[in-house]
């Protein structure tokens, strides 16, 4: 995807087949069902609390998200660090709203994971959480991700379980087999790839050699 891409919208990604339609609230948040699935994933919860400790975020640092949602995390890391460059992409017009408000000044647009409107190696960090199985062409994300992310920079994609998950996201854990293609499509796409259960995320690090990627916590 160019990085002159612009003017997208949920109905444009969903026609280029760059976005599922998803009729769960939580996959692409539309109409109220979409606010209320808004309000939920913008609560404060272990998972994200876990993972906002483990991105390393110096200042200055440009993060880049996928699939942002109302942008909890984002603000979290604003928080830890005032300096860091926030910016992502979502599909859902509604979630780029709420992420705005919560994160004014931040560089959130209308986007998918393969076709991200910035240019070439302008992201330290990239991150995804819960949402890479639900990306149409996983492969075509990946190479678009290599594309934004400098040399050095990091990928950090997690999804439900690790060794203690809650709630919800008992359900949508993985079992070994689809963990196992996951982790061997991201290696098509990045060398360094580190792989290891969190308490309540699979957490996927890849970085371009130069990175000095995560301390183990």
């Amino acid at each position: 995807m160019s990085s002159s891409a612009t003017g997208q919208t949920t109905t444009s990604l969903i026609e280029a087949g760059l976005v599922g339609d998803h009729r769960s609230p939580f996959g692409l948040p539309r109409g109220l069902r979409g606010r209320l699935a808004g309000w939920y994933m913008g609560r404060a919860d272990q998972q994200h609390q876990e993972l906002v400790g483990l991105i390393p975020t110096t200042p200055g640092t440009r993060v880049v998200e996928i699939g942002f949602g109302p942008g909890q995390i984002l603000a979290s890391l604003r928080a830890k660090e005032p300096t860091v460059s926030l910016a992502g992409v979502d599909p859902s017009e509604l979630m780029v709203a709420a992420a705005l408000r919560r994160n004014p000044g931040a560089d959130l647009r209308v986007g998918a994971a393969a076709a991200m409107p910035f240019e070439d190696a302008t992201a330290d960090i990239v991150v995804s959480v819960n949402n890479m199985p639900m990306w149409p062409d996983v492969d075509a994300a990946l190479v678009e991700i290599r594309r934004v992310i400098r040399p050095g920079g990091l990928l950090l994609i997690a999804w439900h379980g690790g060794t203690d998950p809650r709630g919800h996201q008992r359900q949508l854990t993985f079992p070994p087999e689809r963990l196992t293609a996951l982790d061997a499509t991201i290696r098509r796409h990045f060398s360094g790839v580190q792989r290891r259960p969190l308490r309540h995320s699979e957490l996927w690090e890849a970085h371009q050699p130069g990175s000095a990627g995560i301390e183990q916590q």
